[in-house]
């Protein structure tokens, strides 16, 4: 086999962990103000979903989630628990995040709705 093509394949391999490695520094996700916040740099807000929209919220893996779907996937965690967020309307109604702890993130949407 040619050096350069094993070069070229490893230091592509180690490009691609390195970019999904620093995913979870770059967004991550709350539970605040009666809604579940994706946001930049763990500061700013860019996605919303309020809690009195969320019908279904499950832990779920990769491959249970299968490939193709209508699913918005905001996974930022390579070797996460997914987390399913199943909304009653909007476009994307299905949203696939991996947030650090899965049950207590889930635990804390739960506790949200019940406040309202």
């Amino acid at each position: 086999m040619n050096l350069n093509l094993v070069v070229s394949i490893l230091g592509f391999a180690i490009i691609l962990c390195a970019t999904v490695c620093t995913l979870r520094f770059v967004y991550d996700y709350r539970v605040k103000n009666h809604s579940i916040e994706i946001v930049l740099f763990r500061a700013l807000p860019i996605y919303r979903i309020p809690v009195d929209n969320i019908d279904l919220i499950q832990k779920s893996s990769w491959l249970g989630l299968g490939i193709g779907g209508a699913a918005l996937r905001f996974g930022n965690r390579i070797f996460g628990t997914c987390v399913l967020v199943r909304r009653r309307s909007g476009l994307f109604r299905r949203i696939v995040i991996t947030p650090e702890d899965a049950d207590k993130f889930i635990n804390d949407v739960i506790a949200a709705q019940q406040r309202i």
